[in-house]
């Protein structure tokens, strides 16, 4: 069984090059243990959502079943189950919500994850930070979210929680200038935010606009300038050759 980011990509192409007997397209953790069910006699398959699998020579896949997965529902993933060997340098990895509205026109993560925020309970968030800082050596934490300050409401509300639980671990993150503001830079950095990637793109606003960035260059001047102020690291990452 194969699934992930890559897969829901292209699911087609790569059932039919690399033949597995099922594929996952996008969320894993219903599907995957209705899968077992069904291998075990139980669940019928076509009450799998986004499940591939082969009609004869041709790929099939069921229908997306019901809402997306209510983030506060999921169990943490038992990290106990990956070789030890993938922890060096002490760096863990948590997600915040899944999903992005946002239409950049090259991005795949409105296909991979949806196109609308599922927020996970911030007191949550921070509760599997600090469990898997006691059960392992960990030295800094990434937060995986598309965008972790969008919507800046709920960045500022996991921020605060981290402030209230006395959470120092450092921790970096992914970034957008739309809606960055003082505040949130202010609590990103007493939280212990050591740094921000931010998909900038461009130096262009004919190109931000074509690329459906919704952000102009001032607003990425403003937020390294509100980076600067509150002793934040933003790093930005630039795609050449666009029209």
């Amino acid at each position: 069984v194969i699934g992930g980011g890559g897969f829901s990509v292209a699911p087609e192409a790569l059932m039919a090059r690399l033949r597995p007997d099922y594929g996952i397209v996008g969320e894993g953790e219903a599907a995957f243990s209705r899968l077992v069910e069904h291998l075990a006699g139980g669940v019928p398959v076509d009450e799998i959502p986004n499940l591939c699998s082969f009609a004869g020579q041709r790929v099939q896949r069921t229908p997306a079943a019901g809402p997306p997965i209510d983030m506060d529902s999921l169990a943490n993933p038992p990290r106990d189950l990956v070789d030890s060997r993938y922890y060096a340098g002490g760096i863990e990895s948590v997600q915040t919500k899944r999903g992005c509205p946002l239409h950049c026109s090259y991005c795949t993560y409105p296909l991979i994850e949806g196109d609308t925020y599922r927020l996970k309970d911030p007191a949550l968030v921070v509760d599997e930070m600090i469990e898997l800082g006691r059960r392992r050596d960990v030295a800094h934490f990434f937060i995986v979210d598309s965008v972790f300050t969008l919507p800046p409401t709920h960045a500022k509300a996991v921020c605060r929680e981290m402030i209230r639980r006395g959470f120092h671990t450092s921790w970096t993150c992914y970034g957008n200038p739309l809606g960055f503001d003082a505040e949130l830079a202010r609590l990103m950095s007493d939280a212990g935010c050591a740094g921000i990637e931010v998909g900038s793109d461009s130096g262009s606003d004919r190109v931000l606009t074509a690329l459906r960035k919704g952000f102009t260059t001032a607003a990425t001047r403003n937020f390294h300038a509100l980076c600067v102020a509150h002793d934040l690291k933003d790093c930005h990452t630039f795609i050449l050759g666009t029209e």
